[in-house]
């Protein structure tokens, strides 16, 4: 029993500790617009892995961004923000970090986000920012919704087919059965 348990471990141990191929970071280019008591517009780079596998299209990476209302003068607010984003075939969820600077008025919060995504392509999320700093800002809201678009030449050319082909399955389906 013994032999045959560290035999186990040998072989188990091998496996995963083996040499792996050099990892290479993909980039996507990010831009959303954002319901929260206001219309902001955002930019992010999104910098990390796009897969697809047999069940799995999407991209999981780190994001680095910065969103705006786009206002003028004393209105503009501008937030830096840092997070990461996991979007695959149909379904996302994003956790970041936003800083908003409204003139001399700043408010640090952590957002959480979930929602729907069309093979990481295109995705609709819903979150709340919590606060953690003190109630600076007014024209901010806890409630946001997100449509973002992740722009990747890999999950352009190969991913965006398959999930038409996908569709085009299922539709298929639907159609040759009769209710």
């Amino acid at each position: 029993m013994k032999i045959k348990f560290l035999s186990f471990i040998i072989i188990f141990s091998a496996s995963v500790y083996s040499q792996e191929k050099k990892k290479k970071y993909d980039f996507a280019f990010s831009p959303e617009l954002i319901s929260q008591k206001d219309l902001f517009g955002g930019a992010n780079l999104l910098i990390g892995k796009v897969v697809n596998e047999k069940m799995i299209i999407g991209m999981s990476g780190v994001r680095i961004g910065v969103e705006s209302n786009l206002k003028n003068n004393s209105d503009l607010i501008i937030a830096p923000k840092v997070g990461f984003e996991t979007s695959g075939t149909i379904l996302i969820m994003r956790f970041s970090a936003v800083n908003y600077f409204q003139n001399t008025k700043s408010e640090f919060r952590l957002l959480p986000e979930i929602g729907l995504s069309w093979g990481g392509f295109v995705n609709l999320t819903y979150g709340y920012n919590f606060r953690i700093t003190n109630k600076q800002i007014n024209d901010l809201s806890g409630h946001r919704f997100c449509l973002s678009f992740n722009l990747n030449r890999k999950l352009i050319k190969e991913g965006l087919p398959r999930m038409k082909n996908k569709n085009e399955r299922t539709t298929s389906v639907w159609q040759d059965c009769e209710f």
